[in-house]
């Protein structure tokens, strides 16, 4: 538990520690920034533009909702413990929790179409819990009640997705936001307030499957060797978040913006696939990714505020296929090495203003690969038996990933995770 006089040291310290440094004076609950997805939190903070079955990826672009639901009916993901936010601070009751789950439709399953539609539907919910808190009075230190402050969000999600040649996915996050920095009804009530407001994340997602694209075109499959058939795929994303209306708390009369963000990101992904057995089986895969973000909020002289455009100071070239950052854009940088579909290990940085880069680490095991390795080894251990059906619908993935150290305040913060997926 802490006193109220903490109270505006610990929102300090969140305001310094989400990734967006230029926009913590410019916007209220800046919890909305930070990167939900443990997968993602491996690759530098990467989770709206490599393609993924991880529900949780939903949450940082909703357009992976419309992937998602091409190939699977459930996605569901959850943290296995809290994250302790800013653990160098010694604050163990200020943690980080997210929850994600996603049902789709393929509804080629249903009626006939000429070419895969499907849609999806989701709820995510987002919580920062800064911690108890003992509330005293103006003329005296005397305890005289306590609350429990918090920031939360949920998100109820629509998708649709797209399947002739290319894969597209468009979703739309409908979120509601839940700020809560101070008791009702006390003499303090001036540090903060409650705020409840709704607002809206859009997003699409553009996956160019190339060696699919080659072979279709081809008499014979697109081979490297028997059965083994080369991997090239092409993703962009983008993304803009927390589009609504300003933030209002009860004892403010100057509003502030939410943290409307723009997110521009690029992924490539190679590696050979096994096509000997039931079901494709990635061998080995690599996926370089790149994303560029800004803040679309934009302070007058006068205290006053406006958002802009649908990319801001983004410069697709220049940003992200060059890789230069600066002034109100961001850079995050990730990687990933998968084997076999069973594990992978990932990692990245985060470039942005001041003392805020960092780098970042993680992995994952995956349930699906280990049982087509199985079936490698000996077919009859999985063939026309229940781990086969296992195999072929239902997949269970552990991931971990941490920021590693450095001068940010997020140094040393670690994220585990829970997904499963049904096909």
């Amino acid at each position: 538990m802490k006193t109220l006089l903490s109270f505006g040291i610990i929102l300090a310290l969140i305001l310094l520690a989400s990734s967006s440094a230029h926009a913590q004076g410019e916007t209220a609950v800046p919890f909305l920034l930070i990167t939900s997805s443990v997968e993602g939190n491996g690759m530098g903070g990467i989770s709206a533009s490599v393609p993924t079955d991880n529900a949780m990826s939903v949450i940082a672009n909703p357009g992976q909702l419309g992937l998602l639901s091409l190939k699977n009916f459930v996605t569901a993901g959850t943290y296995t413990e809290k994250t302790e936010w800013l653990p160098q601070f010694h604050q163990s009751d200020l943690t980080y929790n997210t929850s994600a789950i996603n049902v789709g439709l393929d509804l080629t399953r249903v009626t006939p179409l000429p070419f895969p539609v499907s849609v999806g539907l989701g709820y995510s919910r987002v919580v920062l819990d800064l911690g108890e808190f003992i509330v005293t009075g103006s003329a005296s230190p005397d305890e005289i009640g306590r609350f429990n402050a918090y920031e939360k969000s949920e998100s109820f999600s629509v998708g649709v997705g797209l399947d002739y040649l290319i894969k597209l996915g468009v979703g739309f996050n409908f979120k509601s936001i839940e700020s809560n920095l101070s008791p009702i009804g006390t003499e303090q009530e001036v540090v903060g307030g409650k705020a409840n407001l709704s607002a809206m994340d859009y997003g699409v997602m553009l996956r160019i499957p190339i060696t699919d694209i080659v072979s279709s075109s081809r008499p014979a499959p697109l081979e490297l060797f028997p059965k083994v058939a080369p991997l090239l795929d092409v993703t962009m994303g983008y993304a803009r978040s927390n589009v609504g209306d300003e933030v209002k708390y009860f004892d403010m009369d100057q509003p502030d913006p939410l943290p409307r963000n723009a997110t521009l990101g690029l992924s490539i992904e190679m590696g050979l696939v096994s096509k000997a057995f039931s079901s494709d089986w990635k061998i080995l895969s690599l996926t370089w990714a790149r994303q560029v973000e800004d803040i679309l909020v934009k302070r007058n002289p006068d205290g006053g505020f406006e958002y802009r455009g649908w990319f801001g100071d983004i410069e697709p070239i220049d940003n992200l296929i060059l890789g230069k950052w600066g002034g109100n854009v961001e850079l995050r940088k990730g990687w990933q090495f998968e084997v076999g579909e069973i594990v992978s290990v990932r990692g990245g940085s985060f470039t942005g203003t001041g003392f805020l880069d960092y780098r970042t680490s993680g992995y994952s095991i995956r349930l699906s690969g280990l049982l087509k390795l199985i079936e490698a080894m000996d077919r009859s251990i999985v063939a026309g038996t229940w781990l086969g059906f296992v195999r072929d619908h239902i997949d269970l993935q552990y991931h971990s990933s941490s920021y590693g150290e450095s001068t940010s305040p997020v140094s040393g913060t670690s994220f585990r995770g829970l997904n499963l997926v049904i096909r």
